[in-house]
């Protein structure tokens, strides 16, 4: 079901309550591009412990709502960008103890 927000504010703390009992979510997270430059994606969710997982960790960027296709392409390229970066926060890669 598709649910837009105001705010990304709003929108990640829905995400918040929606993944935090089965994910560590770290905020924030700086990656290199495979270019060489820096972005930041808004969370690195880690699976818990007691959560069946396939991938170690997936990244996540908070959209309020894409209105028109301009702005969901953009957000296409953005995953795109992401998907060829390294996380360069070494705390990124594991759960809170």
């Amino acid at each position: 079901m598709r649910q837009a927000f105001a705010t990304e504010a709003e929108a990640s703390a829905h995400l918040n309550e929606r993944l935090s009992p089965f994910f560590h979510l770290i905020p924030e997270v700086h990656l290199r591009h495979f270019d060489g430059s820096p972005l930041r994606i808004d969370y690195v969710a880690l699976p818990r412990a007691d959560v069946e997982f396939r991938v170690p960790l997936i990244g996540i960027e908070v959209k309020r709502d894409y209105p028109s296709y301009k702005d969901f392409s953009q957000a296409l390229k953005q995953a795109d960008d992401y998907r060829h970066s390294t996380i360069t926060a070494p705390h990124a890669h594991r759960p809170p103890p």
